[in-house]
């Protein structure tokens, strides 16, 4: 059952919104059927007891805005900013303006990026984001490469020079679910890395989802989601120098 929500209560904040950017040519459109009455879809809505956090629904929030009303439909579900996160990702696979391809490499990116979802397997972050597995395991090494060490590891029969056998890699968790299952998987620790390898990462990182986003970017967007971001990289580069 939807509800009428004041459009200022809604919070656009806090990295829900799954989309690249948003077109402005479509906000135009909505809110011009807006002022001639037309009725859209109720938005999805994260209530957690404080704050409404958009999920679905950011071009027809912005047209509401700019047509002039102050409230809107929306369907409100109990759960977190995470869930609103989560419930984005797929959000338009099926209905509304179409996801760009710089729109699911942003859905990817988004549990890639985070500690906990990044445990996931490449089945089910591509489930969650209705991709196929291919591009999440892509996305996956893209974002991997500059974080990994470049010297060589020792091989399996080397020994230091006491003649002792060398220790055994340290070994993480990694959660993986299969048929409503969930296992854990183990793989190599990470080496220890240097600042300078941190940042190198960082770096990297920055340079690939800056040419992921360039590949797709509408002709005549605003470049403010793209300013975001690297004001965001700034900011944990800077983080890291300390």
């Amino acid at each position: 059952m939807s509800e009428r929500i004041p459009i200022r209560k809604i919070r656009l904040d806090g990295g829900t919104q799954s989309r690249a950017a948003l077109d402005d040519t479509v906000i135009d459109e909505y809110a011009a059927a807006i002022m001639m009455k037309a009725e859209f879809p109720p938005a999805d809505v994260f209530y957690d007891g404080t704050d409404y956090w958009m999920a679905d629904g950011f071009h027809r929030l912005k047209a509401t805005e700019k047509a002039g009303v102050a409230r809107m439909s929306c369907t409100v579900h109990q759960g977190t900013k995470r869930d609103a996160v989560l419930f984005s990702l797929a959000a338009n696979a099926s209905h509304g303006l179409r996801r760009t391809n710089a729109d699911k490499r942003r859905a990817v990116t988004l549990l890639l990026q985070d500690a906990e979802w990044s445990q996931w397997s490449d089945r089910e972050i591509a489930r969650r984001c209705a991709v196929g597995r291919d591009l999440v395991g892509e996305i996956r090494r893209d974002l991997s490469v500059g974080t990994d060490r470049c010297d060589l590891e020792p091989s399996d029969n080397k020994t230091p020079p006491d003649g002792e056998p060398m220790p055994p890699k340290k070994k993480r968790k990694r959660k993986v679910r299969r048929k409503g299952k969930v296992y854990e998987q183990t793989q190599p620790e990470p080496d220890v890395r240097s600042p300078d390898d941190v940042i190198s990462g960082l770096v990297m990182k920055a340079i690939l989802q800056i040419k992921a986003l360039l590949e797709d970017w509408p002709e005549g967007h605003s470049y403010d989601y793209l300013v975001y971001q690297l004001r965001d990289f700034a900011t944990n580069l800077e983080g890291t120098r300390r």
